[in-house]
């Protein structure tokens, strides 16, 4: 059980300004091996760099396309979703998975190798509506991890804050309300036009703080 490993209390913060409680998490206790990337960034400082020296300027003319997917947003039906913006976020390689989101909030996980749609899982937030700005995407996803268990975490356009089973591609049962966070609620004593706010940023989680 996953609430096991959570402290009492949790401040949820995404890039700006808007915050929730929800059971908290344990920091990720496991570093990162060669050639991961585990968050939006890099790591938690964002350095947006990596070590590596398989590709450089003597071979990166030779580089043919190995695979390719295409994002789940164009599964929906006609009619659903809406239009947006043009594709910014960072997928995430972990443990020999890829973790990538498409702008509707859905979530994909990978096979790195063959590109092969290992489980997909969509959170329906396009159902809330979209925002009321101009650059509509979700700019990435976050993983944590105690070691043991390994959770994907997605701020949506819809206001949700989600975490998903990096295994099974499930929702959480223990985080919030069945995995869901609403974001939309609490946001203080002034009035606001909740269509006009958005996560700037993919969720970083930092010690028992998300």
């Amino acid at each position: 059980m996953i609430e096991n490993y959570y402290l009492p209390y949790l401040r949820i913060c995404i890039s700006s300004i808007l915050f929730a409680s929800c059971s908290p998490v344990e920091p990720e206790l496991i570093p990162g091996e060669e050639g991961e990337w585990r968050h939006a960034g890099g790591d938690h400082s964002s350095s947006k760099y990596m070590a590596l020296d398989q590709i450089d300027s003597s071979n990166f003319s030779e580089l043919q396309l190995a695979w390719s997917w295409q994002s789940a947003d164009l599964r929906l039906p006609e009619g659903v979703g809406y239009g947006t913006a043009d594709y910014r976020a960072v997928p995430l390689v972990v443990n020999g998975r890829m973790y990538i989101n498409t702008n509707h909030g859905m979530v994909a996980a990978l096979d790195p190798e063959s590109g092969e749609e290992l489980w997909l899982f969509d959170p329906e937030s396009y159902r809330n509506g979209p925002p009321i700005q101009t650059n509509i995407m979700i700019r990435g996803v976050e993983y944590w991890t105690d070691g043991n268990i390994e959770r994907i975490f997605v701020a949506t356009l819809g206001k949700q804050l989600l975490s998903i089973d990096a295994k099974t591609g499930k929702p959480d049962s223990n985080f919030g309300d069945d995995g869901f966070i609403d974001l939309s609620q609490n946001l203080g004593r002034f009035e606001f036009e909740s269509q006009f706010i958005t996560a700037g940023a993919a969720p970083i989680a930092v010690g028992n703080s998300l």
